[in-house]
């Protein structure tokens, strides 16, 4: 009796938590004239070609393979790989043009997005509309970069029309990354031409665009042509997006209003969402679920990654070889958990107690998915001779601790070894 009240009590929390989520999301987000954008990352589902916009404006078709993520098991997010993933609005053959109120002379115009980048690049786009190229104050970008003329918001006009995040002169840097933030830019149109940039509810960066204008007739004038894409710019044709200019990073959360958010409503918005993008990075390498210790999830994860290795290269690839492969996977086994390949329960030893477990199982050589504590030892999701191979050749086989030993040379004995485990599993898969 007590045990089922305890579940049905857990159920109605977690239905509760739901509730409140829902109804903060649904009120509490401050507007500022019509919502063009709003896209969020937990409508959205890798492999899906439309990214569906709850804003006035169109859906956005993908370029690429952007792929959802719920990071570290808590933040739904989008993932772009900086080369080829990007959003287009309408359709790739077809995009719709971003809305008149958004282009031409001095429109006003807020753009809210929810982020986290990895490694900070020169200019990694956010969102943009426009084009590149010019003439000067044509384009509008959004950038989470760390240059210090354009590294936040690209007009086109390098130490005009462009912003830094820091301050203007030129000084380079950005909000700090591995870390959610609630980036903003504003511009007030010919009443108030001013460009600034926010981060987490809070004022970085503001330039008056009126001392560059090209007054009195305007101060920027904006494309009107290409569509609103997010992750990526247009080039000069205004037809292609610019590849060298793409976001590395993730995203959770995109909107994009008609007019002016003022400082308060910016604030307010960000209050009302940060608790749903919670850090959680941990301070030790390879703690990639961040739950504060190295685990058979984090492995597990890992090997997703090798699957998809475009994806989370700043998270997974400890090597910086721009790849997440095996020998990412050696540097977790050997140099961060201290154990060896083979290790199915990760208590610092491999022996006989792994072999018979991962056996038990019953997934060698079936095709099934597998995880690390199932024998999926090589990371590429199953569990097969090669996984055998990878552990044998490690050397520590019944060699106790790594700590306490040299790694040794594979040797004729090992792979031995291997083949007669091998064997034996064989043997118990067809005899079962």
């Amino acid at each position: 009796m007590g045990l089922f009240f305890v579940r049905r009590w857990s159920a109605w929390v977690v239905l509760v938590i739901m509730l409140v989520y829902s109804t903060a999301q649904a009120n509490a987000i401050e507007v500022a004239g019509e919502l063009f954008v709003d896209l969020k990352a937990s409508t959205y589902n890798s492999g899906d070609r439309i990214w569906t916009n709850a804003g006035s404006y169109a859906n956005f078709e993908r370029d690429g393979r952007p792929t959802r993520v719920d990071y570290l098991n808590a933040t739904p997010a989008v993932v772009f790989n900086g080369s080829t993933d990007a959003f287009v609005g309408g359709t790739l053959r077809n995009p719709i043009s971003a809305p008149k109120g958004l282009t031409g002379f001095d429109p006003t115009r807020s753009i809210e997005v929810w982020t986290l980048n990895p490694r900070i690049a020169d200019e990694e786009t956010l969102v943009a509309w426009g084009k590149r190229g010019g003439p000067d104050s044509s384009n509008m970008s959004f950038n989470y970069g760390y240059n210090g003329a354009y590294g936040a918001a690209g007009h086109w006009g390098s130490g005009r029309f462009d912003v830094g995040w820091i301050d203007n002169n030129f000084t380079p840097g950005a909000p700090m990354p591995q870390k959610w933030h609630h980036l903003t830019y504003t511009y007030g149109g010919a009443a108030d031409p001013v460009a600034r940039l926010y981060s987490d509810g809070e004022l970085w960066q503001e330039e008056d665009m009126g001392k560059w204008g090209f007054m009195p007739l305007w101060d920027l004038n904006t494309h009107p042509g290409p569509a609103i894409a997010i992750a990526a710019q247009w080039d000069s044709t205004g037809v292609y997006l610019a590849d060298a200019v793409r976001g590395s990073l993730m995203i959770g959360q995109v909107r994009i209003h008609d007019g002016v958010l003022s400082d308060a409503q910016i604030r307010a918005n960000y209050n009302s969402e940060k608790m749903y993008y919670v850090d959680k990075v941990s301070r030790i390498p390879g703690d990639y679920d961040g739950n504060g210790q190295l685990g058979v999830a984090d492995l597990n994860y890992q090997a997703l990654a090798m699957a998809s290795p475009e994806v989370g290269l700043a998270i997974f690839d400890e090597n910086d070889d721009g790849v997440v492969n095996g020998a990412d996977r050696l540097i977790w086994v050997r140099d961060y958990k201290q154990t060896w390949m083979g290790d199915a329960d990760l208590n610092g030893l491999f022996d006989t107690t792994d072999l018979v477990f991962v056996f038990a199982v019953g997934k060698y050589e079936t095709g099934a998915s597998a995880g690390w504590e199932e024998g999926d030892w090589d990371g590429d999701g199953s569990f097969l001779s090669g996984d055998l191979v990878a552990a044998f050749a490690d050397g520590g086989y019944e060699m106790g601790p790594k700590a306490a030993v040299a790694v040794p040379e594979p040797s004729t004995l090992t792979f031995l070894m291997v083949l007669a485990v091998s064997a034996f599993g064989v043997y118990r898969r067809h005899r079962n």
